[in-house]
């Protein structure tokens, strides 16, 4: 399954597909045939979990695409490979992937690395730029975790024990309704950006009124 965000935050699926399990060829075949449809784009980014057969998907459909792994998926790989599960290293380690600059990064990353001796070398092993956003040479935004695939996984998880074709025709339907609810609900809003951007600015905007402006001196 391939899930991304459309312009309003909601979950857009992009294709599903179905194999005997989840090897290289049956990855390879799924990310071909996405290939087909959907091509290669500048600045494409694939955000999955650490599986071995995806990883190696990706570089051999996908070459250059930047493939960043989803940062919660590293972090339990890091409590169990450390043997540790406090909320002080969770912190640390979420702060340290969602940093916006370098600046911020390298001071967050030292505590982390601190907290948890052995971290940085494993870390830096896996590569900083495929887990942390302020390191990442595409843009990621805010799309850190595969938790929308997981969300697509929960709105199926009633029907999944079905047979195929029946499985399939509830993807189908489920699908259908999504679209017919968004579009009609898009029919009558008339602004250049989603409602998601607007609820957004219009909380910035509020927050910003009550804001004292003070002159820099130099």
């Amino acid at each position: 399954m391939a899930v991304c965000h459309d312009a309003n935050q909601q979950i857009f699926p992009l294709a599903f597909g179905i194999g005997d399990s989840e090897n290289d060829a049956a990855w390879t075949w799924f990310l071909r045939r996405i290939k087909d449809v959907f091509g290669e784009r500048p600045g494409h980014v694939i955000v999955s979990d650490r599986h071995r057969s995806i990883n190696n998907a990706v570089k051999e459909v996908f070459p250059n695409a930047f493939h960043g792994i989803c940062m919660y998926h590293l972090l339990n790989n890091l409590k169990n490979k450390f043997k540790t599960k406090t909320k002080e290293l969770e912190q640390h380690y979420i702060q340290t992937a969602k940093a916006y600059n370098l600046q911020e990064f390298h001071v967050l990353f030292y505590t982390l690395c601190c907290a948890v001796p052995g971290a940085k070398e494993y870390l830096e092993r896996v590569g900083l730029d495929r887990w942390t956003r302020s390191n990442s040479p595409s843009r990621r935004y805010n799309i850190m975790t595969t938790n929308i695939s997981k969300s697509m996984n929960a709105a199926l998880v009633k029907v999944r024990e079905l047979p195929i074709t029946a499985f399939v025709n509830e993807i189908r339907l489920l699908c259908q309704r999504w679209f017919f609810e968004r579009r009609n609900k898009a029919k009558d809003f008339t602004s250049k950006m989603s409602k998601d951007v607007e609820k957004k600015l219009e909380k910035r905007r509020d927050g910003a009124q009550i804001m004292d402006s003070i002159s820099a001196m130099h």
